[in-house]
């Protein structure tokens, strides 16, 4: 799937400006960003709820796409197992029984499937949407916020079933989620947007094997030990007893030249980065 230049507004209000995004089947591509920021809009267009905009979404034909956006939507006075075959019969035109028992086992909906769906939790509320969007064997499956109102066990699971899912058949997967732990848990790629725009596309294990390495040394030596390595690292800061390098695998070079001159540091201490610095680190930038 290709966006190119896709481009909302309503009525003065610029919502997405020149998007420009790939995603491709068997990736997961998370996406974050403040509210407001564009990612819903982006969603709903991509699922065909926005039809109103500019620019072109271009989809290997006769390709399916299953969302779930926002509310799951349900009949709460009816079960889950009648949801699904309802949905099953207006989506595929017929009921494949052996796919939806597969899909209650999978998301591990067993115990209350037969329950209404008026008594179920928000967590409950979301499996059955979840299980809905994956009726029509998708190969583009697009969800937003998807772990809302699950525990931590909960939420971990369900996204563990998803990737599996994803993996299995070879799904290209859009999610969001402001728990940024579930963007990192299972995407290949981070996009983050505000204001409408795409600020950066970065590759996931390039943001969490990055980081920095802080270098403690006594309040004499910072000056000349930061003269000894400013050539041979990134400097990120220097302050009167510490220096911060860009995070390397293998410092060793560093403590060797350093020991040569008699400068020994009290601690080293290495930090990677995860998503939410990543995250953290823009927002800034946004509003620097």
């Amino acid at each position: 799937m290709k966006l190119e230049n896709v481009t909302k507004k309503y009525k003065e209000k610029l919502a997405l400006k020149n998007i420009n995004l790939t995603l491709e089947r068997g990736s997961i591509v998370g996406l974050v960003g403040k509210n407001g920021a564009g990612k819903t809009t982006l969603m709903k267009i991509i699922c065909g709820n926005i039809v109103h905009y500019e620019g072109t979404i271009e989809t290997p034909n006769d390709s399916v796409i299953g969302y779930l956006i926002e509310h799951p939507k349900s009949y709460p006075n009816a079960t889950g197992m009648y949801n699904l075959i309802y949905f099953s019969e207006i989506f595929m035109k017929k009921v494949d029984k052996e796919y939806i028992d597969f899909i209650i086992q999978s998301l591990k909906m067993n115990d209350y499937i037969n329950k209404k769906v008026k008594t179920y939790s928000l967590g409950m509320k979301q499996r059955l949407g979840i299980a809905i969007s994956l009726l029509k064997k998708p190969q583009y499956l697009i969800l937003d916020e998807p772990t809302n109102g699950m525990d931590p066990e909960g939420a971990l699971d369900v996204l563990n079933i998803v990737k599996s899912l994803g993996q299995q058949y070879n799904m290209g997967i859009l999610i969001s989620s402001h728990k940024l732990e579930d963007i990192e848990m299972v995407s290949d790629t981070i996009v983050y947007i505000e204001d409408g725009l795409i600020k950066n596309i970065t590759d996931k294990e390039q943001i969490i094997q990055s980081g920095v390495i802080i270098i403690s040394l006594s309040k004499d030596e910072v000056d000349y030990a930061h003269s000894l390595i400013k050539d041979d690292v990134k400097i990120v800061s220097v302050n009167e007893q510490h220096i911060t390098i860009e995070y390397i695998e293998d410092y060793s070079f560093i403590i060797k030249k350093l020991a040569q001159h008699n400068i020994f540091p009290r601690n080293i201490e290495k930090k990677l980065y995860s998503l939410k610095d990543y995250y953290f680190n823009l927002s800034k930038k946004g509003r620097a």
